[in-house]
């Protein structure tokens, strides 16, 4: 099997178009109740976040099949979304600008003046069995990481398909 992969790359510009264009002027940050679980106190999952503002940006779990190869991957999906089209009672507010809480008073940032980068993910993969399969190293875009300039925390939100389609939320204070 050789040893030295050929690398793919599958970076899609229009997220790298809608991260770089974006204003981030957020209100609220959701989550789909439909999958959604606290694992700590600084980490939630669901299988879509919303951030609602004017306009709100949904992420969620993607699936796509590159073209020169028969291997598919799961990128971080984002989508200028209208909050109207969704009925609130399948979204549950996480925080929201001017909440009180304890991790409503640490993310205020959120909701203040936040900067986006688009986080790279990297999966393996051959197109056979055998000595003659040839190995590729797959890159994409697998996460949004929303940080404070001012360096007072962050906050990634990662896609896996592992288990069902699910986004996670990580905050770093």
């Amino acid at each position: 099997m050789n040893r030295n992969p050929k690398l793919i790359l599958e970076y899609d510009e229009k997220l790298q178009t809608l991260v770089k264009n974006y204003l981030p002027k957020w209100t609220e940050l959701r989550a789909r109740t439909l999958q959604f679980s606290k694992r700590d106190e600084n980490t939630y999952l669901s299988d879509s976040v919303m951030l609602v503002g004017n306009p709100s940006l949904e992420c969620f779990v993607g699936s796509e099949v590159p073209a020169k190869l028969r291997v598919e991957y799961f990128p971080l999906c984002l989508e200028v979304s209208d909050t109207a089209m969704h009925h609130p009672s399948d979204w549950m507010v996480i925080a929201q600008k001017g909440g009180t809480s304890e991790l409503e008073r640490k993310v205020r940032w959120l909701f203040e003046r936040p900067e986006m980068r688009l986080l790279a993910s990297e999966e393996e993969c051959a197109d056979g069995i055998g000595p003659d399969a040839q190995q590729y190293l797959l890159k994409f875009y697998g996460g949004l990481e929303i940080t404070d300039p001012q360096g007072r925390g962050s906050l990634r939100i990662t896609a896996s398909d592992q288990p069902d389609f699910i986004v996670t939320l990580r905050f770093t204070f």
